[in-house]
């Protein structure tokens, strides 16, 4: 298999920097790996290994980070720090609180200038199109990356077609394929929905020292891919 093989330090660089375009856009660690032809396992070792070296006082640290990385493309086992119960607790207190205050905004009801036909449930599918670029996707790739089921993501676009957010396209390469896309009015919708979540990010952000944010969204994305990998032994994909 492709996470067999040893890659080159080019080769992890480049895939270092196809994963944080797809991160950017929103796909899970999960899709990411796959996509890259790797494991969670691997990918999360060359990030830790590049994280490490990145933080220490080398005269090149770019040339550093890349040698470590070289060594460790292999399956060595990756650096781990002891972590006190209690600050497994803080972080887990503090990771669900932020999802409930996102909860909380979505259940105040839309913005006055946003349709009161804007469920909460709508809401989260309008984001997450929206954090693509609006760009087309299946409802099999709209069901993976909310995390929802495959019925619950139709029965979703159904209901955006039905008032006008959404339309389906068929894909230009494949007929058989059906794509959803956000119309015009669904763009400017999801703009304002996102508003205020930007607000309150930008304001978070902003107290935060520019290579400290790093550090959060290696957290933030090690974290998924770790609770991502807990689900998939708990509850194998059935066939």
């Amino acid at each position: 298999m492709g996470e067999q093989q040893h890659h080159s330090v080019e080769q992890v660089v480049q895939k270092l920097r196809a994963a944080d375009q797809m991160l950017a856009q929103g796909a899970p660690v999960r899709t990411v790996a796959r996509k890259l032809g790797i494991t969670e396992q691997t990918y999360q070792q060359w990030r830790t290994q590049g994280a490490a070296s990145s933080t220490r006082q080398q005269p090149n640290p770019g040339k550093e980070m890349t040698k470590n990385i070289s060594q460790s493309s292999t399956a060595s086992p990756s650096q781990k720090f002891p972590v006190r119960r209690e600050e497994s607790w803080e972080m887990f207190g503090l990771f669900v609180n932020a999802m409930l205050a996102d909860v909380a905004v979505t259940r105040a009801g839309p913005p006055s200038d946003v349709p009161l036909t804007i469920s909460p449930k709508l809401v989260r599918a309008l984001l997450y199109l929206a954090q693509h670029g609006g760009r087309a996707m299946t409802v099999g790739e709209l069901a993976e990356g909310v995390g929802v089921s495959l019925g619950w993501a139709s029965r979703v676009a159904d209901e955006l077609v039905s008032i006008g957010l959404l339309e389906r396209i068929r894909d230009e390469h494949d007929r058989r394929v059906v794509q959803l896309q956000l119309t015009p009015r669904a763009t400017v919708i999801s703009a304002r929905l996102w508003s205020d979540r930007e607000e309150a990010i930008v304001a978070a952000l902003s107290e935060v020292f520019p290579e400290e944010r790093q550090v959060i969204a290696r957290f933030l994305r090690t974290l998924t891919a770790e609770l991502e990998l807990h689900a998939s032994k708990s509850n194998p994909v059935r066939s």
